[in-house]
């Protein structure tokens, strides 16, 4: 193979001393200091072949399985130590601040609509079966024999319908117990005339629970508004709206009053610390919440 000029001046053989001589000093002109770096991460693969092609294997090997498993739903939070760390953190945090759980619950409004969806949804399948129960018992067997309509598929499509009108009545209890909660904080704002966010009081758990029925009604009558009369839907109001003040009454008094008397102090109350007596927590010390803020 012929070499050319530019070969040669490229770097292919070997530059003279006065080549390098120039190039040395045009670095130096340059600030540019690349020419003469180490290449550390060639030197480590050459020198540790074995433990990086080991490395390659378990980073592919860990790739494909994160690709086949949905991290969402089956990922091992047991065997993960930043996971348990702060789920530790969390838990401590939470009894150190006396947090009831009504309160995480009501905090947390994607909780509020799994909860809704998880009652709603159980109690569609009795009231699909039911509505199964019912057809069947009324329906005319050689109709029912000429049309091919059975038992099983009456189930399985009122049993659908009655999930997924279940699930909705869910969402809307769920969205109604937000309603609620912040309402009543509203007023109690409105009537003590402050900007500071109220702590939660059995009154709010009620009117949570109030609001969350009158709400679940009004859906519960709005996907059944061809087959209910006006009774109808007076007594299915009524009925979730007794049902859920008669709960919301229970956890509001019996299960949430007491722990408020027991803790009279708010975890969310403001506290006014003058900036010259705060301090700087670092980066790796102190609680995860903290860490890299004035406190």
């Amino acid at each position: 193979m012929h070499k050319t000029k530019d070969d040669l001046v490229g770097g292919l053989y070997p530059r003279s001393a006065v080549q390098r001589t120039v190039q040395h000093q045009n670095s130096v002109d340059t600030w540019e200091t690349r020419p003469y770096r180490v290449d550390l991460d060639a030197s480590l693969v050459e020198r540790y072949a074995k433990e990086f092609a080991k490395a390659d294997e378990h980073m592919e090997k860990r790739k494909t399985v994160q690709e086949s498993v949905r991290l969402k739903y089956w990922y091992d939070y047991d065997h993960d130590k930043r996971y348990q760390e702060w789920d530790r953190e969390k838990k401590a945090a939470k009894e150190a601040l006396h947090v009831h759980y009504l309160d995480d619950w009501l905090d947390d409004f994607g909780e509020l609509l799994r909860t809704g969806i998880k009652v709603g949804s159980s109690a569609g399948i009795f009231w699909g079966l039911y509505r199964t129960q019912a057809v069947w018992n009324t329906i005319d067997r050689s109709y029912a024999k000429l049309h091919g309509v059975t038992l099983p598929g009456l189930a399985v499509e009122h049993c659908s319908m009655g999930i997924l009108s279940g699930s909705g009545v869910g969402m809307m209890f769920g969205l109604g117990n937000m309603i609620g909660d912040n309402a009543a904080r509203l007023a109690h704002c409105i009537y003590h005339r402050t900007t500071i966010r109220p702590r939660r009081e059995w009154y709010n758990i009620v009117a949570a629970f109030v609001t969350g029925g009158v709400v679940g009604g009004f859906g519960f009558c709005a996907l059944n508004y061809k087959v209910l009369t006006w009774k109808g839907h007076a007594m299915i109001l009524s009925l979730s709206t007794s049902l859920s003040m008669a709960v919301g009454s229970y956890l509001g008094v019996r299960v949430y009053k007491p722990h408020v008397t027991m803790f009279p102090a708010s975890y969310d109350d403001p506290q006014f610390i003058p900036w010259n007596e705060r301090r700087y927590i670092p980066l790796g010390m102190g609680h995860s919440a903290i860490r890299g803020r004035f406190v």
